[in-house]
């Protein structure tokens, strides 16, 4: 990986928001706050909305799946990774209008 920031990085992977997915599988937040099937362009809108510095890879994918669409997320960010997965499993779950709360 090339890097053009000095910054800490987590590296998020799609499957990471997938509500299809068990969390044995790789999803790594609650189901009801997990889209199916993230695409790589929701999640770049997603990430650029929640104002992220992020590089978007799209020749690697999940080691557990590789048989996937390959693609994933860079954010170069201090942050904890679980408080980023949650951030943006949010902002998609907006995006797509699958929010809960009224």
């Amino acid at each position: 990986m090339k890097r053009f920031s000095r910054d800490p990085y987590r590296i998020i992977y799609p499957q990471y928001l997938d509500s299809k997915r068990s969390r044995q599988t790789g999803r790594r937040v609650r189901r009801s706050a997990a889209v199916p099937l993230p695409r790589e362009a929701e999640l770049r809108a997603a990430a650029e909305s929640l104002k992220l510095k992020f590089e978007m890879q799209t020749d690697k994918s999940y080691p557990k799946d590789s048989t996937k669409a390959p693609c994933r997320i860079i954010v170069f960010s201090a942050e904890p990774k679980s408080k980023i997965i949650v951030r943006l499993a949010k902002k998609l779950s907006e995006m797509r209008g699958q929010s809960k709360q009224a």
